[in-house]
């Protein structure tokens, strides 16, 4: 029988046999969370099982942006499971290169088969609402922001529906006008919630 440390699961009933022939030997993943089930079972209380129910993501480089072009935003992209709801929070901090120059967010996620088959969210910023109704929306806004010397901030909620293909999930970000970039900032951070 294998040593069983502080990185060991052990699962199986014990009420069963009452010896050990049912407990199963297995190693747990990062973000494991642990619940005795009504079997008298540990198992993995995460819907899916494997990853965390909340990850959160860092933006890990400052990603320049113009108009019409959406760039995933170094940092913030996530693995995400086969028909499973998310919520998607994404808090950014931008620069814009003049006044009355915009930003839009948005998300991808996998693009085989029927996948994703639904996004639905808000996009605010500057006091300033926007539906988010479209997989990798570019639903873009026009704010009242400082120069490029000044930080401005913008926040989208996202519920994402997946389809049938596991895959991976992005930040984007791009311009809103076609005269200027903006500046998605380093430390900008994703927040995504298995549902």
């Amino acid at each position: 029988m294998a040593d069983i440390s502080q990185e060991t699961i052990l699962t199986g009933d014990l009420a069963a046999s009452g010896d050990l022939s049912d407990i199963v030997l297995t190693a747990p993943a990062d973000g494991d969370i642990l619940v005795r089930n009504g079997s008298n079972q540990w198992v993995n209380a995460v819907p899916g099982g494997g990853a965390a129910a909340i990850r959160t993501f860092k933006q890990t480089a400052d990603v320049v942006t113009t108009a019409q072009e959406f760039n995933i935003l170094t940092g913030m992209s996530a693995s995400v499971l086969a028909d499973t709801d998310y919520l998607v929070e994404i808090f950014c901090s931008y620069e814009s290169s003049a006044t009355n120059v915009g930003l839009g967010l948005g998300i991808d996620g996998p693009t085989t088969g029927s996948s994703p088959i639904e996004v639905r969210g808000l996009h605010w910023t500057n006091g300033l609402m926007h539906a988010i109704n479209a997989y990798n929306d570019d639903d873009s806004v026009v704010i009242n922001s400082e120069f490029n010397s000044n930080k401005n901030f913008s926040m989208a909620s996202i519920i994402f529906r997946n389809g049938e293909t596991a895959g991976t999930l992005n930040a984007k970000g791009r311009c809103e006008t076609s005269a200027g970039t903006t500046t998605f900032k380093i430390g900008s951070y994703m927040r995504i919630t298995e549902l």
